[in-house]
């Protein structure tokens, strides 16, 4: 299997597995917390996943 693509000019490697998630990284303070991917980005969109701002555990982000 060719794990290299072209398309146009750009050239892509395919990866054989998805990428292992670690457990999130959660910064606190009083009322407030975020929870953060182990880059601390942020992701909201698709899935509705954990990440995100929090208040008064209401998620803001």
């Amino acid at each position: 299997m060719n794990d290299r693509i072209l398309i146009g000019d750009q050239w892509y490697i395919a990866a054989r597995t998805a990428r292992a998630e670690s457990s999130p990284q959660v910064i606190k303070y009083g009322d407030t917390f975020a929870v953060f991917d182990r880059s601390g980005d942020i992701h909201t969109g698709g899935g509705g996943g954990e990440q995100g701002l929090y208040h008064e555990d209401t998620r803001f982000l």
